[in-house]
Parts: structure tokens; sequence; C-alpha cells
């Protein structure tokens, strides 16, 4: 009875594992950076649905953009506490939410009231297009990965074959 030698990792093989364990970190990074990202500005908050919301109106002091290629929106409000103690605060917004508002115009925010600190543009979708970006990387990266695969196996396959056939 003839055994079949173990197989050998071919330089293919391991960049294929390299890889694999390189998308499989990138999707752990991301949910840890998503999960610290929602602590700090909770999705439920941008409908202002979150029971713990108190909605409350600002003003919209500055209107902010950087960067050349990839550009960055921002808008620095204020806003009254129930103290009366005035607040200034900003945030990193989508281009919808941007164009929305007007310098020195009323914005619609919320609160926590337990941290009336911990503020949010009501409508700002700020985020949500990196995460669609994020999965159809990762999955351009497994389509890649698959077909590196399967073309491995029909080589190795062809291989068997015709040592078999010798």
């Amino acid at each position: 009875m003839e055994t079949n030698p173990s197989p050998q990792w071919t330089p293919k093989d391991k960049l294929i594992g390299a890889a694999i364990a390189l998308v499989l970190l990138l999707g752990v990074v991301f949910v840890v950076y998503t999960h610290i990202r929602e602590l700090n500005h909770p999705s439920i908050w941008m409908s202002g649905d979150d029971p713990n919301c108190t909605r409350a109106e600002g003003v919209v002091q500055k209107k902010l953009e950087s960067g050349v290629k990839s550009v960055t929106y921002k808008i620095e409000f204020s806003y009254t506490l129930p103290s009366g103690k005035r607040t200034l605060s900003d945030q990193n917004v989508d281009y919808s939410t941007y164009d929305r508002y007007e310098e020195g115009g009323a914005i619609e925010i919320c609160y926590l009231a337990s941290n009336p600190e911990r503020v949010t543009i009501i409508g700002n979708e700020y985020g949500a297009d990196a995460l669609l970006y994020m999965v159809l990387l990762d999955l351009g990266i497994l389509v890649v990965i698959f077909l590196l695969v399967r073309s491995g196996r029909r080589q190795m396959r062809k291989n068997r074959a015709k040592t078999q056939s010798n």
C-alpha cells in the first residue's frame, strides 16, 4: 500500500494563509474600532429615538471642511444645558448633514440627560459609508483568496494524478 507524503507548504500556500489571517485581523480591528466609536456616538442617538436622549435645539457656530482628496466635514455647534450653561461641541458629519445646516442656524441635537456633554447631531450618518467600504473590501479579498485556494487545489490534484499515472 502506497502512502501519500505529507503535503508541503508552498510559498503560495503561505501567502494565502497570511492573506486569510490579515482579513480576519482587519475584521477584528474594524469591529473593535466600530464598538469604541459606538460608545462615543451611539447610532441610536442619531435618530433621536434613544429613551435616554434629550432632544434640544442648538446653534451652528461654524462649518468646517478639511482634506484634499478625501474631504472631512465638521460642524461646531452650541447648546444650552438644563442648568443654563451654554456648551460648545463639534462633530464630524456626512455631506448631507453638512449641507443641511447654515452657520448661525438652528440644529437638532440629542444629549444624554445623565451626561449632557455627550451629544450628537440628529440625522448624522457619518461613518456609515466606511462600514460599507470595509465590507466590500473584505468580500473582494475573500473572493481573491477563494480563487487562489481553488487554483492551488486544482494544481495539486493535477500533480497527484500525474504522479499516480507514472
